[in-house]
């Protein structure tokens, strides 16, 4: 049986940063571990994934190997920390962004909901 939503990749880290939880992330998470490839009674160590070193223009050049379930809770740590809820049921009628980073969401049957403070 595989398994799915592992990986967080490069580019969401730098959305980490921005929203504050990068280290929270990079503390449940950690590295691809190594592949065995097996010949015969030897297991010969293979890594699918290697590492990068980080440079300016990429400051977070790996992939994080952390379950779903953690970055979802990190990310419900995260709304709650800002005075939030998360409301399940609720549909989304329009959303709105500018450039300077000022959203608004408006669902059904409710007020809209400004975020302007997370950028």
């Amino acid at each position: 049986m595989g398994s799915r939503a592992k990986g967080v990749q490069p580019r969401t880290f730098e959305v980490f940063e921005d929203l504050g939880v990068l280290e929270e992330a990079l503390a449940e998470g950690g590295e691809c571990p190594l592949a065995g490839i097996h010949i015969g009674p030897f297991t010969v160590p293979w890594r699918m994934i290697l590492q990068k070193i980080s440079t300016p223009n990429a400051p977070y050049p790996n992939t994080l190997l952390i379950p779903q379930l953690r970055t979802d809770a990190i990310m419900h740590r995260l709304i709650d920390r800002n005075g939030l809820m998360i409301e399940v049921g609720k549909a989304v009628e329009s959303f709105k962004h500018d450039s300077i980073c000022n959203c608004e969401a408006l669902f059904r049957g409710q007020r809209s909901l400004q975020i302007s403070d997370w950028c």
